[in-house]
């Protein structure tokens, strides 16, 4: 096993370990569903250009060693059809 993947490991153990789950109430559900629908319905639109605009200006990150290079350029066409 890699040293990362040995970093990874003892991080998700450590994360693991004090995580609970907790069942919440329909009502709950109900109250984030609705806060949910508030906030989609109060943002912004924004036209194909300001889209265009933003994601030219993101920085642009390097994908992860482990993924497959096939893979990568299969996403990567599928985006591009997309524009």
């Amino acid at each position: 096993m890699s040293f990362n993947q040995e970093i990874i490991t003892t991080s998700n153990n450590l994360i693991n370990n004090h995580y609970f789950v907790k069942r919440i109430s329909e009502e709950n559900i109900q109250k984030q569903q609705e806060s949910f629908n508030r906030l989609l319905q109060n943002l912004e639109k924004g036209d194909d250009a300001q889209i265009d605009t933003v994601l030219s200006e993101r920085e642009f990150v390097a994908p992860e060693e482990q993924l497959d290079p096939d893979l990568q350029e299969q996403l990567f066409n599928k985006l591009q059809k997309l524009k």
